[in-house]
């Protein structure tokens, strides 16, 4: 398996600033939706391998999932109530979430990019 470091890099650069600006516009989905953006993207430049591609994502997703828990814990301020239970659930449920959302993005940027060289 190929982990593609250029392209998840930028992917973790455009889910960033696309999660500013759509979180601002359009709330709390606005960070899912620049989950997705950023996915497609990762899929869309790592070659036609849905593995790698489903890999790529879904390392993506997991990053993503990781820091939307832990702004999460910190904005319930469970850390300091030490209800590890529920911080490590908070980190769980969003990690396995937007990796799975991440890996299914990233296969249709595979997708789209299929059909673009074809056409």
């Amino acid at each position: 398996m190929n982990i593609k470091l250029k392209t998840l890099a930028i992917g973790i650069i455009i889910n960033i600033l696309l999660g500013l600006i759509l979180s601002y516009l359009l709330g709390g989905i606005g960070l899912t939706v620049a989950l997705i953006l950023a996915a497609v993207y990762v899929g869309f430049k790592v070659e036609k391998n849905y593995k790698v591609g489903a890999l790529n994502g879904a390392i993506l997703g997991i990053i993503f999932g990781i820091c939307f828990g832990i702004l999460l814990d910190n904005s319930l301020g469970l850390l300091y109530l030490r209800a590890i239970g529920l911080v490590i659930f908070l980190l769980l449920i969003p990690t396995v979430i937007f990796g799975i959302i991440g890996a299914i993005s990233s296969i249709i940027g595979i997708y789209i990019n299929e059909k673009h060289q074809r056409a």
